[in-house]
């Protein structure tokens, strides 16, 4: 019995990442986009049959690693409603990467110092790779509650 299978040719060229790479990995609905803050994407890394391909994206970073092997910080994007699972799993794969098999098997440092914050919206009509680069430095965005107000108008103490 001969079972074909139908897989996406592999990607053997990457674009070269600029000198003064800001790295950015944009989280997005249908694929990973590995790109440059300043001059925009870089490499897409379209979901497979069982959602966002991991293995895909440590390829390219850890090709850009090669070409720029002292950085160590990147920008996790993220659009609205990203699951904090993909977070985390975004977030493992961009700091670290395993080589070797079985009990051989150790941990390789990629970019260990990651900032979060919120994806560009992409212009309409434009095409998911087309994303405009991230123009402001990404935060992580914490909204704290103000205290109830009390008949004398104060915050409440507990």
């Amino acid at each position: 019995m001969i079972l074909q299978l139908n897989l996406p040719p592999p990607q053997t060229e990457f674009k070269e990442p600029p000198p003064g790479l800001q790295l950015e990995v944009m989280v997005q609905k249908d694929q990973l986009l590995v790109a440059d803050r300043n001059s925009g994407p870089l490499h897409a890394v379209p979901n497979n049959a069982q959602g966002y391909d991991y293995d895909g994206l440590v390829e390219y970073l850890k090709f850009v690693k090669t070409k720029f092997p002292e950085k160590t910080e990147a920008s996790i994007l993220l659009e609205p409603d990203t699951a904090y699972d993909t977070l985390v799993q975004v977030m493992d794969h961009v700091r670290v990467f395993e080589a070797g098999e079985g009990v051989n098997t150790v941990q390789a440092e990629l970019f260990p110092d990651i900032s979060i914050g919120d994806a560009p919206a992409p212009a309409p009509g434009a095409p998911p790779v087309a994303a405009a680069p991230a123009t402001a430095a990404p935060v992580a965005h914490v909204a704290l509650a103000a205290p109830p107000a009390t008949a004398t108008g104060k915050g409440a103490r507990p």
